[in-house]
């Protein structure tokens, strides 16, 4: 509370810890897009609850507003469509007219990766475009990172993939530190599903990032000085 005894009673924006610290009752995740008219889909947290999927609260889209339908397509991609005119957009405005990027059926392929939780809510992965698939599922970005931050000594890290030799892609964990700690990077990758374990570690000196928003270019980090790496699977244990 302030001064005058103002209370936030909610916030657009979910995260549990956030929640606790400034003893704020209720915050929402969603999920949308400019395509979308905004949101499309949103989803209540109260204090104190947890999400039970790796994803985080974050990217926990929930369900949609009833003028739209969703679907996640079978390389996972999220659709949209609308239930009546007005609810999405029309199209891209091009210099030689409107391009409408809507399939026979009305539907619009959202260039982002998701899937359907047990409850039948929208839980958002990644874009397409910056997606990791091991073995037929795909990687929660954010999560993994999250878990291989936590080792002693790593001060930055961020994981993006490799081509395979058998199918899909493997991860590559890229971190900033004084060396590639190997044995924490496994004690971690154990207590991960099986498609999540990196396959090799990098380690340089500073992680490309956007100037701007900070946000990390992963489409930079192959072409990164390496200063150290490791394939995980012949690391010596």
């Amino acid at each position: 509370a302030d001064a005058a005894g103002h209370r936030v009673s909610r916030v657009f924006f979910a995260d549990p810890d956030f929640l606790e610290t400034f003893d704020v009752p209720l915050g929402f995740s969603a999920y949308g897009s400019t395509e979308a008219g905004g949101l499309c889909h949103i989803w209540a947290w109260r204090r104190g609850e947890r999400p039970d999927h790796p994803e985080g609260m974050s990217r926990y889209g929930g369900r949609a507003r009833h003028e739209v339908q969703w679907r996640v397509d079978s390389d996972g991609e999220i659709e949209v469509r609308a239930d009546r005119a007005g609810v999405l957009f029309s199209g891209y405005r091009r210099a030689d007219g409107l391009v409408r990027p809507f399939d026979e059926d009305g539907w619009f392929a959202t260039g982002d990766l998701g899937r359907v939780d047990e409850a039948g809510n929208l839980v958002f992965i990644e874009r397409a475009s910056e997606s990791i698939r091991v073995k037929g599922e795909f990687v929660p970005i954010g999560y993994v990172e999250q878990r291989f931050a936590s080792v002693d000594g790593v001060t930055d890290v961020a994981v993006w993939r490799r081509n395979s030799e058998l199918v899909d892609d493997e991860i590559v964990l890229y971190l900033v530190g004084p060396s590639i700690p190997t044995e924490a990077i496994e004690a971690v990758s154990r207590q991960l599903p099986p498609f999540m374990p990196p396959a090799a570690a990098a380690r340089w000196a500073e992680k490309p990032r956007d100037s701007g928003v900070g946000k990390v270019r992963r489409r930079l980090l192959d072409d990164a000085t390496v200063l150290e790496w490791v394939d995980l699977a012949e690391a010596p244990r």
